[in-house]
């Protein structure tokens, strides 16, 4: 019992020891009982001060009687008290920099309400890192540095018994990793028959590269296979990474690495803002003030965490404790943006390309992999879109990739209707060969697009545009030079706008023209747009002034995506505002 006491006390000045050390750095910690123990032990007079949201404690060298600000629960700002009068009595008058550099010390505080559980070992990790101390602080915190012979890793990419959501970007972000390949052992474990030619292109690409890259098919790996693997390769870490793990960071592992922890991962976010993550702060609970601080990178340590999901770097002497269930510590390295975390239900079963459904689930990868970057540079105002006439934009909007997916899921669907066999309760009024995306199961997903993609678009062309819209036509139409449909003819699309998306540039002649203007003002002008760039999209406002038709191809066959949109705000009817 005796001994037992002594441990305790033993650990209690170690803790103390700690707390103090990272006080000295101008650091505020934790509950103002303990506080105020630690320093009184080491003959400090820290000074208090009250405020409505919590009791603080203040300490440093250059501190004086003031109001502390909470503007961040780990960031804390201290005003100290209006010394106005005095100023006004020297006549001088401060400029606001001068005032901002004597009103607020930037010292690093920690400070939490008493009532709050907070983990001390975050505490201390947050106040040891290096944006916030001395070289001399907190040095027991510093991340060891690499060695020059780096530790040998096992790597598992587990890929699951389905069709993996972007498994192409997922192996990318193994293969951006910058750690030297020779010493990594990589095993990826997939099902036969699902996503094979992915795989394999993969492992074509980087055979050489690492020590060993391994397809191990129709196997689930447990603590022993994994330990045999290990020794095998004498390995000193174990990666476990899901397919949900798209990294972009290429020194994630190094950072994993240098946290030297038994269990640790990087931060992965679904979105920028909100959206699922892959750690827990505490099990049963999902907001917390750590959850908030860490999927903000508040700060920037590695964290005491519940769980850490979706990419681990396991020390070799906790695997088999961490797959049989046992406690182990885990944690989260806030260091870097490492990547995403993918949604696996961000696909349709059954398809010839079913990422192209991916856009609900994973905006994010969906975004990079099909939409055109100029596109966005539009949106956010950082490029010009290309005018061409009165109103009349042509915009880069979709990569080639997408174009082609959608016409070959749409020739692998094969139900072209032709004008004079077109029985569909979707009657078209410019009657051509085509397919209603509706017919693809895709109509619900592009009307995301349109409420997305297409109101920030028209947005920024048009000015004051944020209508929600519905597709009133939407359908993909293909024609050969042989080809005899009404679209020939001058017509207007009788909607709020319409967007028209060359899909392939494989043929000559086609295009639209345009009559422009009012021929009653003698403003008539006519115009012929090749629109032959593939991923590229004609946006028009439907007014009388910008009659279109077709022009009839000399040579091939040409797709093209045609979106004739309504929208449910009356001021938008017909585009721009006159």
């Amino acid at each position: 019992m005796q001994k037992e006491e002594e441990e305790e006390e033993e650990e209690e000045d170690t803790n103390m020891v700690l707390l103090y050390r990272a006080l000295r750095g101008g650091t505020v910690l934790g509950r103002v009982g303990t506080l105020l123990d630690a320093l009184r032990k080491e003959g400090a007079s820290p000074s208090i001060t009250q405020d409505t949201g919590a009791t603080h404690v203040v300490f440093g060298n250059h501190r004086s009687q003031g109001t502390l600000r909470i503007e961040l629960p780990l960031k804390v700002m201290f005003y100290p008290e209006d010394d106005s009068n005095s100023a006004a009595k020297e006549g001088g008058n401060r400029n606001e920099e001068e005032e901002e550099e004597e009103q607020e010390y930037t010292e690093p505080l920690i400070v939490y309400n008493q009532h709050e559980e907070i983990d001390l070992h975050n505490l201390l990790e947050v106040a040891g890192t290096p944006e916030h101390r001395e070289e001399d602080n907190c040095s027991y915190l510093l991340p060891q540095r690499p060695s020059e012979d780096p530790p040998r890793l096992l790597v598992n990419l587990l890929l699951g018994e389905s069709w993996t959501p972007f498994l192409e970007e997922v192996l990318a972000g193994l293969a951006l990793q910058d750690y030297p390949k020779e010493a990594m052992d990589v095993w990826i474990y997939g099902q036969t028959g699902v996503q094979e030619a992915e795989i394999s292109v993969f492992i074509e690409d980087n055979k050489g590269k690492y020590s060993s890259l391994t397809l191990a098919l129709d196997q689930t790996p447990d603590h022993h296979l994994l330990r045999s693997r290990c020794e095998a390769a004498k390995c000193s870490l174990v990666v476990l990474m899901e397919a949900r793990a798209l990294l972009d960071y290429p020194a994630t592992f190094r950072l994993l690495l240098d946290a030297d922890r038994p269990v640790v991962g990087p931060l992965l976010k679904e979105r920028q803002e909100g959206g699922e993550v892959n750690f827990v702060v505490k099990k049963g609970e999902d907001i917390s003030q750590w959850d908030h601080l860490i999927r903000s990178r508040g700060v920037r340590a590695t964290l005491r965490v519940a769980e850490v999901q979706a990419l681990i770097v396991v020390h070799r002497d906790y695997l088999e404790d961490l797959m049989l269930g046992r406690q182990v510590e885990q944690y989260i390295n806030t260091w870097a943006r490492a990547g995403i975390l993918l949604d696996p239900r961000g696909h349709k079963e059954g398809k010839l390309h079913p990422d192209l459904w991916g856009l609900t689930h994973n905006p994010v990868a969906w975004r990079r992999r099909y939409v055109h970057p100029d596109l966005l540079n539009i949106i956010w105002g950082e490029a010009k879109a290309e005018e061409v006439g009165k109103d009349l934009y042509y915009v880069p909007f979709f990569k080639e990739r997408f174009c082609r997916e959608l016409v070959e899921e749409l020739e692998h669907f094969g139900q072209w209707q032709h004008k004079d066999m077109d029985d569909r309760e979707e009657s078209h009024r410019y009657t051509s060969t085509n397919i209603n995306l509706s017919q693809i199961d895709y109509a619900a997903e592009y009307h995301v697009v349109i409420n997305t993609l297409h109101k920030e678009l028209l947005a920024t062309l048009y000015g004051g545009y944020r209508a929600e819209g519905k597709a009133s036509l939407l359908f993909v139409l293909r024609y050969t030079a042989a080809t005899d449909y009404n679209t020939f003819t001058y017509h207007l699309d009788g909607a709020t706008y319409t967007l028209n998306l060359a899909l392939n540039n494989d043929f000559t002649g086609g295009g639209l023209e345009y009559r422009l203007g009012n021929k009653l003002f003698g403003e008539e002008k006519e115009l012929l747009l090749p629109h032959n760039r593939t991923g590229w999209a004609v946006v028009q406002p439907d007014r009388p002034y910008h009659l279109h038709h077709g022009v009839p191809l000399l040579s091939g066959r040409r797709y093209a995506l045609i979106a004739i949109v309504d929208t449910n705000d009356a001021s938008s009817k017909g585009g721009p505002l006159w």
